[in-house]
């Protein structure tokens, strides 16, 4: 992993968090001496999280920290669900690669692993983020489609918090999420071998909404009202003021 990339999933994390409280100021120089990196990384970092519309501003100004709630979570995986679905139907009608296949496979693999022996852990959350991420990008950069890709990359919403919290509240439901997770990753592999597009389209799209129920889970486990999603996101993830509530 790409120092950028480091400091970039540092920073998103952070924001997501809500480390940094709604219009605070970073400037490229603030950033560096927090996480004790050179400017050009963070640079980078500050312009991508710009692009995803987490901080406002320009790189010779600074930014200024963007208030994020659920509402903005929620609105961005809708989005992203219909265009991984996209991605997934050109996969169909084009072909899978030798390489992408490879990279699908493996993925499954690792997947099928996590699915065997579900944990209520921070490392078992890391490693179920991570073969899910290789398997939702393998198919993305596989659909060969630029436009689709840098617009999914500005919807990178969802953090690996929400998981932690619907794991730790419900143990029935984090065992079901993995393993429904997993049988969804083969439907959409299968419908692309076959050549289905509109069965690979359909498919990918439904397993992309399942942030949404888990989104949808939590405010269940959390007693919210409809006005839920007009939360800071970080206070939602935390459930911060919601007697019984994980962080």
């Amino acid at each position: 992993m790409s120092q950028e990339t480091t400091v970039h999933a540092k920073l998103r994390s952070m924001l997501l968090d809500g480390e940094f409280e709604a219009g605070t100021r970073l400037t490229e120089q603030s950033v560096c001496d927090l996480l004790g990196v050179s400017r050009t990384p963070v640079r980078a970092a500050l312009l991508r999280l710009a692009a995803q519309n987490l901080v406002t501003g320009q790189s010779n100004r600074g930014y200024t920290v963007r208030g994020i709630t659920v509402d903005d979570v929620w609105n961005a995986n809708v989005v992203r669900a219909v265009l991984e679905g996209a991605a997934a139907g050109i996969v169909a009608r084009n072909g899978l690669g030798a390489a992408a296949r490879e990279v699908l496979e493996q993925s499954l693999a690792d997947y099928g692993d996590l699915a065997r022996h579900v944990e209520l852990s921070d490392s078992f959350l890391e490693r179920h983020a991570a073969a899910n991420r290789v398997f939702h990008d393998a198919l993305v950069s596989a659909s060969g489609n630029e436009s689709l890709t840098r617009s999914i990359d500005t919807l990178a919403y969802m953090p690996v918090q929400i998981n932690r919290i619907v794991f730790a509240s419900d143990r029935d439901f984090a065992v079901q999420t993995v393993q429904s997770g997993l049988a969804e990753h083969h439907g959409v592999v299968a419908a692309i071998l076959s050549g289905d597009a509109m069965a690979a389209e359909i498919l990918m799209r439904t397993h992309s909404q399942k942030a949404l129920r888990g989104i949808d889970h939590v405010r269940g486990v959390l007693k919210l009202g409809p006005e839920f999603r007009q939360m800071p996101f970080h206070e939602f993830i935390g459930g911060v003021g919601v007697p019984g509530a994980t962080g």
